[in-house]
């Protein structure tokens, strides 16, 4: 299914939701940058997880399956490997 979600970047390229994100597995995903700034103010928008917290690993489980998987873009990396 696809869905459309709101977010805004900053000037250092971080994304943040507007909304909470809940999906299950990885996915692709298309960024599209609009001219205009955002409508709501950037504290109204939802805390960047930074990724050494625990935090994101009780959440969304993804990593429990992948234990030598310290990082998301470890997971990607041995994605990747497996497809290429």
């Amino acid at each position: 299914m696809i869905q459309t979600i709101e977010a805004a970047i900053d000037d250092s390229g971080q994304v943040h939701f507007y909304q909470p994100l809940t999906i299950k597995g990885v996915h692709r995903a298309l960024v599209t940058i609009l001219d205009e700034p955002p409508a709501q103010y950037m504290e109204q928008v939802l805390p960047v997880v930074e990724p050494n917290d625990a935090e994101p690993k009780e959440l969304f489980g993804l990593w429990r399956d992948y234990s030598e998987t310290e990082s998301v873009d470890g997971y990607v990396r041995n994605l990747r490997k497996g497809r290429f």
